[in-house]
């Protein structure tokens, strides 16, 4: 196992490996076969990444946020992603009311290594900066503000949604940035917004939304009437389309819509 940094400087401590071959070794044979296991693919996965025992339970750590981490109940081990709710993926689930997703295992069995390696692949990718995230909510309150106090990013607006509308749009917003890789992030009427070409205002954005029981998709005029009978079971607008949070979002038509999007800039352009 890797060795950890930044973890215990007392004289004769233990460091964070050793945390947590101690923190294995001290549950039932089931659950310490469960925490081994688990610990060989995240160490494997993110070899970069320091670990210790943090709040009681194995945590890894990447520029100093968590990252991934195990803790064993009485009967299973949860293992949970602090930025879980954005890697769209089903056998995660919302834990709390930020970001984190987590899977729960009982037996080892259970555990399918291909699938955990593919979370790990996007938990090392898209890191949430908890830190600054909670060290500005601090400030904030330390200066008499409301935590509440009107978004002014695209993370602080992400963060202000009820659990299942956070999950949903994180979802949108990773389909969108996966589609437009080169796409600009921008917080544009207070709410995000994705210019697809460098510099692009409001008409050559998709802009994308959050309520309390579905996610509005934006991509501007004279794009989902190409995509009518596809959106059938959608609610429409002239330029926007609701996609519910309690259904699956249908990635592909979005890839669809985003691809036609573009089309339109690129022959606009060549006009």
């Amino acid at each position: 196992m890797k060795k950890s940094g930044k973890l215990n400087n007392a004289e004769g401590a233990p460091n964070g490996a050793d945390q947590i071959v101690a923190y294995s070794q001290a549950q039932p044979l089931a659950l310490r076969t469960i925490c081994d296991f688990l610990r060989e693919l995240i160490d494997a996965a993110l070899p970069k990444a320091t670990s210790k025992v943090w709040h009681g339970s194995p945590v890894w750590f990447i520029d100093d946020n968590p990252v991934v981490g195990y803790s064993a109940t009485a009967k299973a081990v949860n293992l949970l992603f602090w930025n879980g709710q954005a890697f769209d993926e089903a056998g995660l689930k919302p834990v709390g009311k930020h970001r984190a997703a987590q899977a729960t295992f009982v037996a080892v069995a259970e555990i399918a290594p291909t699938v955990v390696r593919r979370w790990l692949k996007k938990a090392r990718s898209d890191v949430f900066d908890s830190n600054a995230f909670f060290k500005k909510l601090r400030e904030g309150t330390e200066n008499g503000m409301s935590a509440k106090k009107k978004p002014g990013t695209v993370d602080e607006y992400i963060e202000s949604l009820p659990t299942d509308t956070r999950k949903t749009l994180l979802a949108l917003r990773a389909i969108i940035r996966k589609a437009v890789p080169g796409a600009t992030e921008l917080f544009n009427y207070d709410i995000p917004a994705y210019a697809l070409v460098k510099g692009g205002k409001r008409d050559k954005q998709i802009m994308i939304a959050g309520y309390k029981a579905f996610v509005g998709f934006y991509p501007g005029s004279g794009v989902l009437e190409h995509f009518s009978e596809e959106l059938a079971d959608y609610k429409v607008g002239k330029a926007s389309v609701q996609f519910p949070n309690d259904q699956p979002l249908p990635k592909k038509l979005i890839v669809e819509i985003i691809q036609f999007k573009k089309s339109l800039l690129t022959d606009s352009s060549k006009s």
